[in-house]
């Protein structure tokens, strides 16, 4: 069924991403962010997730979290792993392309980024070869991570108190 894509753009403008139809926002707590599209004619679904980590308050680099992560694939993506690439994002952050094929005989494909405070995992998932078409790699492609509105930072004065912050 042909599909009509729409620009997503993250509440914390971190990302933007073409998706097929409305980005539902399917859970959300301090630490994770959970976001789906469901495209139920085609059987299939996208999503994005993003995860705090605090490496940088704790002084664990994205490095780090990377070899972690990758040490956990194997058990965590289902069925079989048929391709895993490093890559780079547009902004320079690391992370890993996985295409896995299920038990069932249906693909999967993962962009999984590591920035210096959070984990961006980026799914699309359907029957059969549907993600090998050009609708999920159009998905995949658009991902994209925005600049920072401002590297400036503002000072707030709280003259009552004889105070100022940054």
């Amino acid at each position: 069924y042909p599909v009509n894509f729409v620009s997503f753009t993250d509440v914390d403008s971190l990302f933007s991403v073409e998706v097929p139809g409305k980005m539902y926002e399917v859970a959300k707590t301090k630490s994770y962010k959970y976001y789906m599209h469901p495209d139920m004619a085609n059987g299939c679904f996208y999503m994005v997730m993003t995860v705090q980590n605090y490496g940088a308050l704790l002084g664990i680099k994205p490095a780090d979290y990377m070899k972690k992560v990758d040490s956990l694939l194997f058990e965590n993506i289902p069925g079989k792993i048929l391709k895993k690439t490093p890559m780079l994002t547009n902004n320079g952050w690391s992370g890993y392309e996985i295409e896995n094929q299920t038990k069932r005989g249906d693909y999967q494909y993962y962009k999984i980024i590591f920035s210096p405070t959070q984990l961006i995992v980026v799914k699309v998932n359907g029957n059969g070869e549907y993600v090998k078409g050009k609708e999920a790699q159009r998905f995949l492609s658009s991902l994209k991570f925005l600049d920072p509105k401002t590297k400036q930072f503002k000072v707030h004065e709280f003259p009552n108190y004889g105070a100022s912050v940054y």
